[in-house]
């Protein structure tokens, strides 16, 4: 056999016997992950109405012990709302023996309203290299408390303004509305007025705020004699550039999350002198 020849099966030989040593030595295999215990804390969100009606923030943190071989890149957990992922994450990993396991940690925070009522879906995950594992789910129970839309007791305005030869005419608005869980729950009380011409005033569509504030500031429209008495009023006025005309005032209360209570409607002409 020409040499050339014997060095190949040599050099064959060599790799053949490299790799059988190769596959003949023993892996230990990988343990599938469990999860020996978990906690969600807090594992509801309870709110009531002395906190106000108002967006908050809360903390939540993840706690326990898996067991097994988990890789830390395939080991950590979701925040699920609908179909919505509100946020992912992988656990901190620190290996417990005396537990038999790994203690793993981890937290995220949500934003909410505290009369918003909600469930989000948390999944669990530990897996180990090959795929092996667990999936857990949890739910987090948000609670905020139920509410009731403001109430208007009385709302008042001049019937009759005339419209001055020179300088203004103030026209005050006053109404007493109240909360039927907590007055500090009031957003305000608000009114626009419609012309004879079906147009709205403001004309953006907006309202006009009244206020329960304790200030008396003319400029602005303030004049509030004592602030929280649940009392809310305004001033607007008129020169002579106004026109005759008869307007529909409209009135409502509105709480912090947006709860509108009844509309209540008045008369007030404006004159020539």
């Amino acid at each position: 056999m020409p040499r050339l020849a014997v060095a190949f099966i040599v050099v064959i030989g060599s790799i053949l016997w490299g790799v059988g040593c190769k596959q003949q030595v023993n892996e230990t295999p990988l343990l599938r992950p469990r999860f020996l215990n978990f906690t969600v804390s807090p594992s509801s969100v309870q709110f009531t109405p002395i906190e106000g009606i108002r967006d908050t923030t809360r903390l939540i943190t993840l706690s326990g012990i898996i067991s097994g071989d988990p890789n830390p890149d395939f080991t950590g957990f979701s925040v699920i709302e609908g179909d919505e992922i509100l946020h992912q994450s992988t656990f901190e990993l620190s290996s417990d023996p005396t537990k038999g396991g790994f203690d793993f940690n981890a937290a995220f925070s949500f934003s909410t309203n505290t009369t918003d009522m909600r469930s989000i879906d948390l999944i669990l995950l530990a897996y180990n290299e090959n795929g092996e594992g667990e999936r857990l789910f949890a739910k987090l129970s948000i609670r905020g408390f139920a509410t009731q839309a403001p109430k208007l007791q009385s709302v008042s305005n001049p019937e009759t303004v005339t419209i001055p030869i020179s300088g203004i005419q103030e026209i005050r608005f006053e109404a007493k509305a109240v909360h039927p869980i907590g007055q500090h729950l009031m957003d305000g009380v608000f009114l626009f007025l419609v012309d004879s011409k079906a147009n709205r005033i403001p004309s953006d569509g907006s309202s006009f705020r009244l206020f329960d504030d304790g200030i008396k500031e003319v400029a602005s429209g303030k004049d509030d004699a004592v602030a929280g008495d649940s009392l809310y009023t305004l001033l607007l006025a008129i020169n002579n550039q106004n026109s005759a005309d008869t307007y529909d005032v409209y009135w409502y209360p509105k709480d912090q999350s947006g709860l509108i209570g009844d509309t209540l409607q008045t008369e007030l002409r404006i004159v020539e002198p």
